[in-house]
């Protein structure tokens, strides 16, 4: 499962690819300009950070689960 965030971020990150795509074939082109290629780069250091806010949401929903659970010992 995705938290919310997560989820929008690679809704976003597929409609921008799309996107960029459909423009290329419209332009009969089949090179990457070295502006995809900068927005694939920036994409991919954001990714690094986005899952470890994630992975952070995930694990604080653990513990508060297994703080409550301590009540039914």
């Amino acid at each position: 499962l995705l938290c919310v965030y997560c989820e929008n971020f690679y809704k976003n990150g597929i409609y921008e690819n799309v996107n960029s795509f459909l423009k290329r074939v419209e332009k009969g082109t089949d090179m990457l300009t070295q502006d995809d290629l900068d927005d694939e780069i920036i994409e991919d250091e954001e990714e690094g950070t986005e899952e470890t806010e994630c992975e952070q949401t995930d694990i604080s929903a653990a513990l508060a689960l297994a703080i409550n659970n301590i009540n039914y010992w």
